[in-house]
């Protein structure tokens, strides 16, 4: 069962159990675990935190389930129970009731059949998901996205599929036979697995490599621009928007690689496009990311899963 509307799940919940609402958020990442920022200090796992702060302000009950350490312990299909053995520094076991669940989804979970079958299981048990399994793996999934945009005409970077050396040159000139060009693993967040290459020299023998390692790839026609803008959108309408500017040392945008953030106000054009966006991805909330270039938006990527620690429009700022 997938409960479309928000407001609809929590008035549900409210008639049809007395027990209060609880958050499970289903991550790769425990927010103990400490994660180091380029160019910047040591700092936790960001927006799970603050969802676990937001939660103890609210008195909500939130549990993090890492994937690495957490197994499915009982089901039951009648009641739409789901009990979870979790690593939290007290191994203890969880049971959520599907109806008075709120499960969010972050992207590290979606990357080994661990994480899909704890999503698969609060989904089947009806919970509310923020995000399914569905949107999670069009969001997470570079070429999927692309693809998309493709069929239902989204302005984006001219993209193509790297299979194997022999169709190289054939993808260089599907997105325009000019360098320097974006190459991409299919998946990753945060600016990891995108380069930014020169030569064709250069684009074969990173080719090569990252094929060793096992990597899937793309490769993308470049536009220079200095910054990017990332809105974050939730049950399909605009809820706060960031412009990224590049750090004098990567040509990356995102925070994590040490890009700096200042609130952004869309255009209306704009806002057309992200929402649009949005809709494709049928995730209840995202992060669209796009540029400007020679006037005109393009969309970047899809995020299931975007950061929280950028000054946005809307509702953050310094």
């Amino acid at each position: 069962m997938q409960v479309s509307n928000f407001k609809d799940f929590i008035t549900e919940a409210k008639k049809g159990s007395d027990k209060p609402i609880q958050i499970a958020v289903v991550t790769k990442t425990h927010p103990n675990i400490k994660k180091r920022k380029v160019g910047g200090k040591e700092d936790k796992e960001l927006t799970v935190e603050l969802i676990n702060d937001c939660c103890e302000e609210l008195n909500i009950k939130c549990i993090v389930i890492e994937t690495r350490n957490a197994i499915i312990t009982g089901k039951d299909e009648e009641k739409n129970t789901l009990t979870v053995f979790n690593y939290d520094g007290k191994d203890t076991e969880h049971t959520f009731i599907g109806k008075d669940t709120i499960c969010v989804t972050r992207a590290g979970a979606v990357e080994d059949e661990a994480g899909l079958s704890i999503i698969s299981a609060f989904q089947n048990s009806g919970s509310f998901m923020i995000n399914t399994r569905n949107a999670m793996l069009t969001c997470n999934n570079k070429l999927t996205s692309a693809l998309l945009f493709e069929k239902f005409a989204i302005p984006t970077p001219r993209t193509a599929f790297v299979s194997n050396e022999k169709n190289i040159d054939d993808a260089l000139k599907l997105i325009g036979n000019k360098f320097p060009v974006v190459m991409k693993t299919l998946t990753g967040t945060q600016g990891i697995g995108v380069v930014k290459v020169d030569s064709y020299e250069s684009l074969v023998s990173t080719i090569q490599a990252m094929w060793k390692l096992g990597a899937e790839l793309l490769i993308q026609e470049y536009m220079g621009v200095n910054f990017d803008v990332r809105t974050f959108v939730v049950d399909n309408k605009i809820f706060a928007s960031t412009k990224r500017t590049h750090s004098s040392y990567d040509f990356r945008s995102n925070t994590h690689r040490g890009a700096e953030a200042e609130p952004y106000k869309l255009s209306e054009e704009e806002i057309e496009l992200v929402l649009k966006t949005a809709r494709l991805s049928r995730a209840y909330m995202c992060g669209v990311d796009h540029i400007v270039y020679k006037n005109k938006p393009y969309v970047l990527e899809i995020n299931g899963s975007p950061g929280s620690g950028a000054d946005y429009e809307g509702y953050q700022y310094k």
